[in-house]
């Protein structure tokens, strides 16, 4: 765009005299064009390697004691992979629930599948079975791998960045920091175009939990 980050302006225009959907007008600091035309860059989640945390494994389940069988307790949070297979010459699930900390996130039918949930730090991830092939229940071989994709609660220092509006928060009650007061993300557009020197994303992610693109305006 042109514009320094430091000719905004911000602390000097009046509220009341910015249009935020129109060209903006600062005065000696003009902003020309609407925001949504703005080139952004995506902000950095600090993603990792992938890696396998359960090595494919014997699992089983049956009709007297073992419905639900735990896979894995999660050290990171972020985004896990399950994967289940038929042992060979054993009876296995037809259909069953994955479940996060007791909870159903999805229910899938026949194996063989696969399937990403979302763990937060310290969250166990299970396989319910809900109907198996004979009256002894079910042998599968699982797996279950670290996607490196990170997720849960992350505070972004915004020092030098400029957040972009209109982003889809997937649901989460995300805060920015204008001038040392927390405020939701979805009344930041009221402030605009004061710049939040941080954004804080909450945790306890559900499993379904999408993880939000986030983006900043490219400055020079």
């Amino acid at each position: 765009m042109g514009f320094k980050f430091a000719s905004f302006g911000a602390a000097t225009v009046l509220l009341s005299k910015i249009v935020v959907d129109k060209a903006l007008d600062m005065g000696q600091y003009p902003i020309k064009a609407r925001p949504e035309e703005w080139a952004t860059e995506t902000l950095e989640w600090g993603d990792g390697p992938a890696e396998t945390v359960l090595p494919p494994t014997e699992k089983a389940w049956n009709n007297v004691s073992q419905m639900d069988v735990e896979m894995h307790t999660a050290d990171i949070s972020g985004y896990y992979t399950l994967t289940i297979e038929r042992k060979p010459s054993y009876y296995h699930l037809r259909s069953a629930e994955i479940r996060v900390n007791g909870d159903t996130v999805v229910t899938l039918g026949e194996v063989p599948w696969s399937y990403t949930v979302m763990l937060n730090a310290g969250d166990t991830l299970s396989v319910y079975s809900t109907t198996y092939s004979g009256s002894g229940g079910a042998r599968c071989i699982c797996t279950a791998d670290f996607t490196g994709l990170v997720g849960g609660a992350k505070t972004f220092d915004l020092t030098g960045k400029w957040l972009a509006l209109g982003l889809d928060m997937k649901g989460l009650e995300a805060t920015v920091k204008i001038h040392g007061v927390d405020i939701p993300y979805e009344e930041y557009a009221k402030y605009f175009p004061l710049a939040p020197t941080e954004l804080k994303i909450p945790g306890g992610w559900a499993g379904s939990q999408e993880r939000p693109v986030l983006k900043v305006y490219k400055v020079t």
